[in-house]
């Protein structure tokens, strides 16, 4: 049996990326570039497995590494930017 994933689970999250993504396939985009600071969004963006490299900028190196273990993302670091 095949599990379907609700996007909803997530909130708006889930509800945009998963619109993310699937404009990223219909315009043939080869990137889709999610800052984050915590990694949420790029891991909801891989979990729809796009086409399209998913590129997660994050600010920290927990975060950084945590996201090089997460299929189909591609982790970069942010400077951050002072306030």
């Amino acid at each position: 049996r095949q599990t379907v994933y609700d996007p909803t689970a997530d909130g708006i999250d889930g509800s945009i990326t998963l619109s993310a993504c699937g404009l990223a396939d219909e315009v043939g985009a080869t990137a889709i570039v999610t800052p984050t600071l915590s990694g949420r969004t790029a891991r909801i963006a891989a979990r729809y497995r796009p086409w399209a490299r998913v590129v997660a900028v994050a600010p920290t190196d927990a975060v950084l590494q945590r996201l090089a273990l997460v299929w189909g993302i591609t982790p970069v670091r942010m400077t951050p930017v002072p306030a």
